[in-house]
């Protein structure tokens, strides 16, 4: 490609701002100098207005509230709309007084957000790339996953039903009670008995997705979080999220509670997972953590479709392949992403369009691109409840969306 050619198509995609202006006149139709100059594009996101900014800070009220509610010590919300990027730190990063407050470069424990952001992305990814297929079957890709029981039903599930969540394997298990290295735990996710008909429902399953992350790195021939940074994160410039944070980071670290055999313990640092623990810290279930700005950029990529500051990480018709509804879930999931149902932590407004995911530690991500919005919000909610039904951050999540999208005017009127 010639030199102007690369100029002709950098002016196309708004890469380069382009003017013009006629250097004579032409009587009775056009006079010297006119013309016209196109700003470029920069496809990043802006700091938000002033006026945002204003329309926002009832929702962020509400988040300010919840501290004394006990739903979590503090947080960062990132509100993107059309374009413009708001960011409000709340809190400390424990309940002490004297506690570090928090600030927006607070690095969170995203539990599973890891599942779409990291595996999900990197699985749709290798599917552009022609070296995935998620229609075959998963034996193609792990061959010892025939040699489990019910040999036929493991025959007919396929990556669709792992990333739709619709395999037949079980939600959880509790890996890290016996069995103590990465290659245990892979070796029993591989033997673990199907407990419904592939497809027949949609269970979401965290050993669907330590598989999909084992068949990713077999593919790619590289570790999850060596190929999670170099084809995600540093593209992106997303400098803050990564997999097994080292200690230098700890004091912008938000700590994590975990209760195990009614042991209560603090994490700073290190995934609350335990599975993922196990397995090293680094798995396609749980183990990415990250800043809501960071976050911020790769919902942005997914509204302008599949591009971010003028870098492709994926093709338009490739989100919109893992982000529709898929039938293998009856519709309520996509490929990695879940779409808002009754109830949900997407609050009532979100369009039928938009896709989602919430971490256990408290943290969530929705995306409208209907409305060209996106709403990151971490956190280090207090899980440590017998019910967790019963934890505050529950009610808070569809409460702060709610009151985001009537601040912003995007929810429908009294008669709509």
């Amino acid at each position: 490609m010639d030199v102007a050619q690369r100029a002709a198509a950098r002016a196309i995609f708004g890469q380069v701002p382009v003017s013009g202006r006629i250097p004579v006149s032409v009587p009775g139709a056009v006079c010297i100098g006119a013309g016209l100059g196109l700003r470029a594009n920069p496809m990043k996101l802006t700091l938000a207005s002033n006026e945002m900014r204003a329309k926002l800070a009832p929702a962020c009220a509400l988040l300010d509230r919840a501290i004394a509610d006990r739903a979590y010590p503090g947080g960062v919300l990132a509100v993107g709309h059309k374009g413009e990027l708001f960011v409000h730190a709340f809190g400390r990063q424990r309940y002490a007084s004297h506690s570090t407050k928090v600030n927006e470069t607070t690095i969170y424990d995203t539990a599973s957000l890891t599942k779409p952001v990291v595996t999900a992305t990197l699985a749709a990814m290798l599917s552009e790339a022609g070296q995935l297929d998620i229609g075959s079957p998963i034996s193609r890709y792990l061959p010892a996953w025939p040699c489990g029981p019910d040999h036929d039903r493991r025959d007919r599930v396929t990556l669709a039903h792992l990333l739709a969540h619709s395999s037949g394997l079980p939600p959880h298990e509790d890996y890290f009670v016996r069995l103590k290295t990465r290659s245990e735990i892979l070796a029993q996710a591989l033997a673990e008995p199907l407990v419904y008909e592939p497809g027949a429902e949609s269970i979401y399953s965290d050993i669907g997705f330590i598989l999909l992350g084992a068949i990713i790195e077999r593919l790619a021939g590289r570790p999850l979080d060596e190929l999670a940074r170099e084809r995600i994160f540093a593209p992106l410039s997303m400098t803050d999220t990564m997999f097994r944070p080292p200690k230098s980071l700890r004091p912008r670290i938000a700590p994590t509670e975990r209760i195990s055999r009614s042991h209560k313990s603090v994490l700073h640092g290190e995934v609350h997972d335990e599975n993922a623990s196990a397995m090293g810290g680094i798995a396609g279930h749980a183990g990415m953590f990250s800043t809501s700005p960071d976050l911020a950029i790769f919902c942005q990529m997914l509204l302008n479709g599949g591009i971010y500051a003028h870098h492709r990480i994926l093709r338009r018709q490739t989100i919109q392949e893992f982000t529709s509804p898929s039938p293998l879930a009856a519709n309520t999931r996509t490929l990695g992403w879940n779409v808002p149902t009754e109830p949900s932590s997407s609050g009532r407004y979100f369009s039928k369009q938009s896709i989602g995911h919430t971490g256990f530690t408290g943290t969530t991500i929705w995306i409208d691109p209907q409305k060209e919005l996106f709403v990151v919000l971490l956190t280090n909610a207090n899980r440590t409840h017998p019910d967790p039904d019963d934890d505050e951050i529950r009610r808070v999540q569809p409460a702060i969306h709610n009151g985001i999208m009537e601040c912003l005017g995007l929810a429908p009127g009294p008669d709509q």
